[in-house]
C-alpha cells in the first residue's frame, strides 16, 4: 500500500501531497515532528508520542490547531486507513506558509505521511 498522507484535513496519496515552498516549516525549520511505530496494527505509546509532540510545539511557540484527543483519534483513523499491520507515522506540525518570519503572523500545516515499515524508507527522509 503506497503511503498515506494527511494535510490539514484532507487525505492524499504520494504524488498528491503538496506542501508549499513557503511553508515555514520548508523555510527555516520551524515546526514539530514525532516519529511513531505501529505493530500489529496498534499504535507504541501513543498517548507519550502526541504528549511529547504538543510538548515540543509548545517549546516553540507553536499552538498545534487540533485538540490532543483530535489527533490521538486521526492517527487510530490513519492506521485504520491504511490497512498496514507494521508502519512508522511521521507526525508533522508546521508554522505554517507566511510572508518573512514573523511566526505570529503565519497559519499552521498540520500533516502527517504513514507508510508500512521498509528499513530503507524509515531510514530515508520522509
Amino acid at each position: 500500500m503506497p503511503p498515506i498522507v494527511w494535510i490539514d484535513g484532507t487525505y492524499h496519496d504520494r504524488s498528491d501531497a503538496k506542501v508549499s515552498v513557503f511553508d515555514h516549516g520548508l523555510l527555516y525549520g520551524d515546526g514539530v515532528f514525532e516519529g511513531i511505530r505501529v505493530y500489529n496494527r496498534r499504535v507504541f505509546r501513543l498517548g507519550q508520542h502526541i504528549d511529547r509532540l504538543y510538548a515540543s510545539a509548545k517549546g516553540i511557540w507553536l499552538e498545534i490547531p487540533l485538540a490532543k484527543p483530535a489527533m490521538h483519534r486521526l492517527v487510530e483513523e490513519a492506521v485504520t486507513k491504511s490497512g498496514l499491520d507494521e508502519a512508522y507515522i511521521r507526525l508533522l506540525v508546521t508554522r505554517g506558509m507566511g510572508d518573512g518570519a514573523r511566526p505570529a503572523q503565519v497559519p499552521h500545516t498540520v500533516g502527517h505521511l504513514h507508510r508500512g515499515h521498509h528499513p530503507a524508507l524509515v531510514a530515508g527522509a520522509l
